[in-house]
């Protein structure tokens, strides 16, 4: 097949280790220390930790069985990580042609034609250089890709990190780093996917070497996109404002099968601590949560729980779905599976906030609330305002 390979330079800037890089920001302190952002789950390692298999969906208990007093564990702040990811985007705007963000950290920018006039064409000098000055100005570290099409690029920033570069732009080059690369190292790919590409297809340059037609037979229209793609073919677009409609996370353990509440309850919170990074990586919020079970019959049961207003509050969320697994679980029976699901995923948009938010729970709105009504109090008198359950408890009926 004769191809119309693209002219156009990308470059994939990853931020390494997003959410720990964040709190090093905020605490220099943490700097070469043993970091990990995380509830019950790991939802983010540094990489000090990951030399002791310490990773996302370790549970905690086990991360601190690993290292002792040496771990220090930082609950996620959603807020704080969304204005740096802000200051991130905005300055890669000033730095390329245009710019295409693809998570909370991480973007596909365009860069044509800049290296010929800031590095003389040198394209690794460019990357270089841009590193460091994201880490300069923003304080957190990234790893780069360059290639001439979006999926080449993500795949060369992935596999030097941290705080690589890689340029694709060597034929000969790629290929021989393709032909040790599993198939899985492709962007979308996962294990169903593999699974029916067959046994012959391992590598990367296995799948690019694939008839397009029988690939196309097989797979679809996605696959065949990014076989084009690793030709260099620039035919897919990132649509920065799409994302799923709803996220599943599940976990068999055939050869384990349980009917222990508490191992359950642990695994289901594995399913959610990946669910719910997906979603803020995505800054997205939810409707629904539920939790799903499969009992040795392959049976599926399950409880859901819907949210009069979308949110991503990872308490609320939780507590919800401790809700869903007390109502789903059946004492005596056997389970296979458990899984999270969240529904009626959208964009996280900014809500006002409410002076009847109540309860004991302390989301950030609710602090900043706090806050705002102390400084009240404290300028105009005692209990000039408070918190009601009601509207009448503070205007009176």
């Amino acid at each position: 097949m004769i191809f119309k390979t693209s002219k156009e330079l990308y470059a994939h800037i990853d931020a390494n280790c997003f959410f720990v890089s964040c709190e090093r920001v905020r605490n220099p302190g943490l700097s070469g220390k043993f970091v990990v952002v995380a509830g019950d789950i790991v939802i983010a390692a540094s990489y000090e930790c990951r030399k002791f298999q310490i990773k996302v969906g370790t549970p905690i208990w086990e991360a601190e069985q690993i290292l002792g007093k040496r771990l220090i564990k930082i609950r996620p702040d959603l807020r704080y990580y969304t204005e740096i990811s802000q200051k991130f985007m905005a300055f890669l705007a000033t730095k390329t042609l245009s710019i295409e963000p693809f998570s909370i950290d991480e973007a596909f920018v365009r860069i044509t034609g800049i290296p010929e006039r800031t590095h003389g064409g040198d394209c690794e000098a460019f990357g270089t250089d841009l590193k460091a000055e994201i880490l300069k100005r923003i304080g957190i570290p990234v790893s780069i890709g360059i290639a001439n099409t979006r999926i080449k690029s993500k795949i060369f920033s992935d596999i030097n990190k941290p705080f690589g570069c890689w340029i694709g732009l060597d034929d000969e080059k790629e290929t021989e780093l393709f032909s040790e690369l599993p198939v899985r190292e492709v962007p979308f790919i996962g294990k169903a996917t593999e699974s029916r590409l067959g046994r012959s297809v391992r590598t990367v340059e296995d799948f690019r070497c694939m008839n397009f037609f029988e690939l196309d037979r097989l797979i679809g229209k996605n696959a065949t996109t990014l076989w084009l793609e690793l030709h260099g073919v620039d035919v897919w677009k990132n649509d920065p404002r799409s994302h799923p409609k709803s996220i599943l996370r599940s976990r068999s353990f055939n050869h384990a099968l349980t009917d222990n509440r508490h191992v359950l309850w642990q695994r289901l919170l594995e399913n959610f601590e990946k669910a719910y990074r997906a979603l803020i990586l995505d800054q997205c919020e939810l409707a629904g949560v539920s939790m799903i079970f499969r009992d040795r019959d392959f049976l599926r049961t399950g409880s859901s729980y819907e949210f009069w207003e979308s949110t991503n509050d990872r308490h609320l969320i939780l507590e919800k779905l401790k809700d869903c697994f007390d109502a789903g679980f059946c004492p005596g029976t056997t389970y296979r599976t458990t899984g999270v699901l969240f529904s009626g995923v959208s964009l996280a948009a900014p809500k006002q906030l409410s002076i009847f938010e109540i309860g004991p729970r302390k989301t950030d709105r609710c602090e900043q609330l706090e806050h705002v009504l102390e400084h009240l109090n404290q300028r105009y008198g005692k209990r000039t305002v408070t918190y009601g359950n009601h509207p009448e408890q503070i205007y009176g009926k």
